[in-house]
């Protein structure tokens, strides 16, 4: 019994012992820097990181209504600001209680100071004087757009003044607005229906930055006297420009435009005086004309391709009364579809005597000598077939 007693003794001092040296090596990696180091360096990284991040919490804290989405409201308006320009996003309270007391003309401001800070006034935000209830009412194509539903009524506001700060007009801005709208010098961008069905416009010519139109961006808008598009122009949407009223006189797509897409039923349902097309053709959408009404389109010498149903449906103003619409090409392009001019009622083509000789071949056939130039016309046309009659 003695005997156990002794191996137990041994057995715990030599436990002991092995601790022991466990501890002072341990001890001595510590003070070695292994562990007391990188705790304290981890320590240190946390105070700097926390103190950063709370540095950068106070800074963005402080920009709070600066460059967030947050919308804010001075005077007559609500804005967000991001990236340091201002986003007008409609009326305030006191500007709608404005329309109440009698106030009729708004004049957006060119910049909004917030926070002391001066920041320019940029974009007209989407929706921001929306007047209707149901956007699907203005849309040509309502099945691609999302409703946008507002309860506000600006039917009274007779006026609004855009400063020439602002680049862009959002999509569905104005829609069935009742004021007179000007367009800014620096405007680069119409967004979608953005003027659809405005009553009161008095737009003579577009904004030379003007790049985008969007689709529908004048959609059954009325005031449009639009002649030439500028040189900066990248793309006109699906029926920009369409049932537009006849105030339009002779438009021009030049030929700077050729590398710019154009795109279906632009003018579709409007009346022109004349519409004269200089584009190559790689940018036009196959219906880019259809359903104009014009008495007279000139096709300029610079067009090489005319295909599919580029020119569909374009009919005289005055439509099945007999009157004519007159084609006039001024070059030959290289190819010209069957189905370009189709459902046209009642056409004269008038191609340049020296042009005469590439035209004289199927589907073309001998014309008229007027002067220095060969007449053709033919009416009644059964949709892709050409019919071509000698003389007036």
């Amino acid at each position: 019994m003695k005997e156990n007693k002794g191996i137990t003794l041994v057995a715990l001092i030599i436990t002991i012992i092995v601790l022991l040296i466990l501890a002072v090596v341990t001890i001595s990696a510590v003070n070695e820097g292994s562990l007391f180091s990188h705790a304290n360096n981890a320590a240190t990284k946390y105070k700097e990181g926390a103190e950063a991040e709370d540095s950068t919490i106070q800074r963005l804290l402080g920009k709070l209504g600066q460059d967030s989405n947050a919308v804010a409201e001075q005077g007559d308006y609500t804005y967000t600001i991001e990236n340091g320009e201002v986003t007008i996003t409609g009326l305030s309270p006191d500007g709608k209680a404005k329309i109440t007391n009698g106030t009729t003309q708004f004049s957006i401001p060119s910049e909004i100071t917030d926070n002391d800070n001066a920041y320019p006034v940029t974009t007209i935000g989407q929706g921001a004087f929306l007047n209707c209830t149901n956007i699907e009412a203005v849309i040509s194509n309502p099945e691609e757009v999302q409703p946008i539903y507002k309860t506000e009524d600006y039917d009274k506001i007779t006026k609004i003044i855009l400063p020439d700060s602002i680049t862009v007009i959002s999509d569905y801005a104005f829609v069935l607005s009742k004021a007179n709208i000007n367009l800014p010098s620096n405007l680069t961008e119409i967004g979608e229906a953005s003027f659809a069905g405005c009553s009161n416009l008095s737009i003579s010519q577009l904004p030379s930055a003007i790049e985008t139109i969007e689709n529908n961006a004048f959609y059954r808008a009325t005031g449009i006297t639009i002649t030439t598009f500028p040189n900066s122009i990248t793309s006109i949407g699906d029926y920009a420009f369409a049932y537009c009223g006849s105030a339009f006189g002779d438009v021009t797509i030049p030929y700077s435009l050729s590398s710019a897409h154009i795109g279906d039923n632009i003018f579709n349902g409007t009346v022109l005086n004349s519409l004269t097309v200089d584009v190559t053709g790689t940018g036009l959408s196959k219906s880019a004309f259809e359903g104009t009404q014009t008495n007279n389109i000139i096709i300029g010498e610079h067009v090489q391709t005319l295909i599919d149903n580029v020119f569909k449906d374009v009919n005289s103003v005055n439509g099945n009364s007999g009157e004519m619409t007159t084609v006039t090409f001024l070059g030959r392009p290289n190819q010209i579809d069957h189905s370009s001019f189709a459902d046209m009622y009642s056409v004269t083509f008038i191609v340049p005597w020296t042009q005469a000789n590439k035209f004289n071949n199927e589907p073309w056939q001998a014309g008229k000598k007027d002067g220095n130039v060969v007449r053709f016309h033919y009416s009644d046309m059964a949709e892709g077939t050409y019919y071509y009659y000698h003389g007036e």
